[in-house]
């Protein structure tokens, strides 16, 4: 694999802790230290995005974990996310469901929502995986 055969000793043994760490995750706060933590290294990272359901119906749920102030499931109006959220997922899907990486240009403001600040994101690694039996995404 070519990710692995560029790190280090040091790194590799870091990246494997940073796995075996994953399989510990119970609970939403494992999950925001987890991501906060030593993965911050392999994946710098301020927001992580988590939506599934049934895009072609606009069907969509979704998590936020983040350490900035206001991004917060509960505090992000989905409504605010879903355009963004299609347009990754179609793009996702026109890469015939393979991860890609996608860069933004705009710049946010001092008034910006929790929503514009989303919608201003300078890149985004989308992933997804394709429920066949549940026909979700």
């Amino acid at each position: 694999m070519p990710f692995l055969s560029t790190l280090s000793q040091s790194e590799l043994s870091k990246f494997l802790k940073v796995i075996q760490d994953s399989l510990a995750i119970r609970c939403h706060q494992e999950l925001f230290e987890w991501l906060h933590d030593d993965i911050q290294h392999f994946l710098p990272h301020d927001i992580l995005i988590t939506a599934w359901g049934d895009f072609s119906l606009g069907l969509v749920h979704l998590d936020v974990v983040s350490h900035l102030p206001g991004l917060r499931t509960s505090e992000v109006e989905q409504q605010e996310l879903l355009p963004l959220l299609l347009k990754l997922f179609s793009q996702w899907v026109g890469t015939e469901r393979t991860p890609f990486i996608i860069h933004f240009h705009e710049e946010p403001d001092e008034n910006s929502t929790a929503g514009d600040l989303i919608a201003y994101m300078r890149s985004a690694l989308v992933q997804g995986i394709k429920d066949e039996r549940g026909r979700h995404d």
